[in-house]
């Protein structure tokens, strides 16, 4: 059983698809901004941990709000972590990240997400999910 494990979900950029010197400007859409940074400010950064643990959600609506929360497996699903959240791009694609538990145990990792926000902190009740395999 997994027991209070704490996950923490930064979003790492919405991906936009376009070349460096083919994009034809863009909508104003940009990751979200870690809380008290200046507008405009680039995403959260990524664990620090080269091994964390991270995943692309393709296949979203294009310009439209999205919620994220992650939650660690061993058999069964632990807490879901802090939410993130984030205005897709018009490839409607985005990257997340998060730390990695400490539990040897845990063999993969659940990315849970939907238009609508869970609503309560540690709650996984999202409208969809996708499966992570646990780095090694």
């Amino acid at each position: 059983m997994i027991t209070k494990i704490r996950l923490t979900l930064s979003i790492i950029g919405v991906l936009f698809l376009c070349s460096m010197t083919d994009c034809s400007g863009g909508s104003g859409d940009s990751p979200s901004s870690p809380p008290n940074s200046p507008a405009g400010s680039p995403p959260a950064s990524p664990p620090a941990s080269a091994t964390a643990p991270t995943a692309t959600v393709t296949g979203l609506d294009p310009n439209t709000p999205y919620y994220f929360a992650v939650s660690a497996y061993n058999g069964q699903s632990g807490p879901c972590s802090n939410e993130a959240s984030t205005v897709t791009a018009p490839s409607g694609a985005v990257s997340l990240a998060w730390d990695q538990t400490q539990d040897p145990t845990v063999t993969a990792y659940y990315v849970h997400y939907g238009k609508q926000s869970s609503g309560q902190p540690g709650s996984c009740s999202y409208s969809n999910s996708i499966q992570v395999a646990a780095p090694p």
